[in-house]
């Protein structure tokens, strides 16, 4: 009887674990840390989605003489509009009393977007995530092609 449910046996051992197997190497290529479930940490997302800390969206605020309102409720608003995208910006806030008003400056690696005033941040923040997501993107892709010596 033994013999009969030997084969049996390991067709469910395979089905429990391949899965698990198959999640295991697409993280050894990806690095992806969502498909290793008992190893996810907030810092190993945060590297992964978004990059070392100085490849992420960096939002300066810079202050005119003219400038009104409050710094952490305009930070926080902007922190806001960052989040129902899902993605996180540092905030760096910037005095310059050469300057009218309140313009606010968007950096995703490379790339450089505004001013916007503070009446235009919603376009900026849109641009700021879909240059993130190219970016991202592209950094993602090159991490898979140096895996596999492309």
């Amino acid at each position: 009887m033994k013999l009969q449910n030997g084969p049996l046996a390991l067709l469910v051992i395979f089905l429990v674990t391949a899965p698990s197997a198959a999640s295991r190497m697409y993280y050894h290529i990806t690095k992806d840390p969502t498909f290793q479930p008992l190893g996810i940490t907030k810092e190993r997302l945060s590297a992964f989605d978004r990059g070392p800390v100085d490849d992420g969206i960096l939002t300066e605020i810079r202050w005119g003489s003219g400038g009104s309102g409050s710094r952490l409720a305009l930070e926080q608003a902007l922190a806001g509009s960052f989040a129902a995208y899902g993605v996180e910006s540092r905030f760096r806030h910037i005095t310059d009393p050469g300057q009218a008003g309140v313009t606010i400056r968007f950096r995703v690696g490379p790339t450089d977007l505004g001013p916007y005033s503070v009446g235009q941040a919603p376009h900026g923040v849109q641009a700021a995530v879909a240059a993130f997501g190219i970016y991202d993107g592209r950094e993602r892709k090159s991490r898979v092609a140096r895996f596999f010596g492309r």
